[in-house]
């Protein structure tokens, strides 16, 4: 069975799996399956698109425009979680309430495209999101400043940021990379406030140092 994880990065930019979750499905595919019945018109055949279709790339544009101009800071948050992009466990507090706050505004959303019209967020899937809140709340901030969702353990789009180099006999760090497209979410006031490419991030950090 396939799991989705969180990777910690310490301040060398060294990255680290410190959490496995079985079922990689109970996560981020809720997030955008949520967001889907919410924002995205059917059409006239009574379907709607999908992140996870065949015109999945036009539903994820569509929801990230929507996301970007959103003032619903659990949305957008758990959003970029499931996009990938790495945040500053400085502000774990606000991420994990967040993905709280997503769980009670969205508890009564139905998935309206099955027969029986039964609710998205049942019992087993509140856990995870749960778990996934607690998990954040209890990083050590100074141990590892960044950290990164996983979605799951089906490709290496994380690990192959970190993978051993036999020319360095090391595992690869961020700072080796000039050309990763993830991004830093920078929160201020409990909301998003901007989005920096990681490698421009890095830079930025070394010149700061």
């Amino acid at each position: 069975m396939s799991y989705s994880s969180m990777f910690c990065i310490d301040k060398k930019y060294r990255g680290k799996r410190v959490q496995e979750y079985p079922n990689s499905w109970i996560f981020s595919p809720f997030i955008w399956h949520i967001l889907e019945v919410t924002y995205m018109k059917k059409d006239e055949n009574g379907r709607r698109l999908k992140v996870l279709s065949l015109f999945g790339e036009s539903a994820w544009g569509d929801i990230n425009t929507l996301m970007n101009n959103s003032e619903h800071t659990d949305e957008r948050i758990c959003w970029e979680l499931s996009n990938q992009n790495i945040f500053l466990t400085k502000d774990k507090e606000v991420i994990a309430n967040a993905i709280l706050d997503f769980v009670k505004n969205h508890k009564d959303c139905i998935d309206d495209e099955m027969e029986t019209q039964e609710l998205i967020f049942k019992p087993h899937i509140i856990d995870r999101f749960n778990q996934v809140a607690t998990d954040i709340k209890q990083l050590d901030e100074n141990k590892y400043p960044y950290f990164v969702f996983k979605n799951t353990s089906v490709d290496d789009t994380v690990e192959c940021w970190f993978y051993y180099d036999k020319k360095l006999r090391r595992h690869k760090r961020l700072n080796d990379w000039d050309n990763l497209d993830n991004e830093v979410v920078e929160i201020e006031n409990q909301k998003i406030k901007k989005f920096i490419n990681i490698t421009k991030y890095i830079a930025q950090q070394i010149i700061e140092i």
